[in-house]
């Protein structure tokens, strides 16, 4: 990883019961274009192992920076940009906006104008 965004969400909530952390790294949805026919949960064993790579591959960039931080983790999970797409309807996995979706464009509250 060459950068990486960790925030940790139960430090702002003072009835959290147990640490949680969040890694977020950015990749080309292009790398992942060769599993995005495969169904969610179902996909190949090659995807998996990719999967699980980057997911190291962040854990070690930021325990570089924080040490101890590995030997805390009790669970870890990756999605990746097919997760993000397969769930939100964002298109290549983008994490901001609004889905770019037809029903999005036809809610006059968004004010979306265009001359053609």
């Amino acid at each position: 990883a060459v950068a990486a965004y960790l925030s940790f969400p139960s430090l702002k909530n003072p009835l959290a019961r147990a640490a949680t952390a969040e890694i977020i790294g950015f990749l080309d949805y292009d790398f992942f274009r060769q599993w995005a026919g495969e169904p969610w949960q179902k996909r190949s064993a090659d995807y998996e192992a990719v999967k699980e790579r980057i997911c190291e591959a962040l854990i070690d960039f930021c325990e570089a920076r924080l040490p101890g931080l590995r030997s805390m983790i009790d669970y870890r999970e990756l999605s990746t940009p097919l997760s993000t797409e397969h769930f939100t309807a964002h298109r290549e996995g983008n994490v901001y906006g609004l889905p770019a979706i037809p029903q999005r464009y036809r809610h006059s509250w968004l004010g979306t104008r265009t001359p053609v």
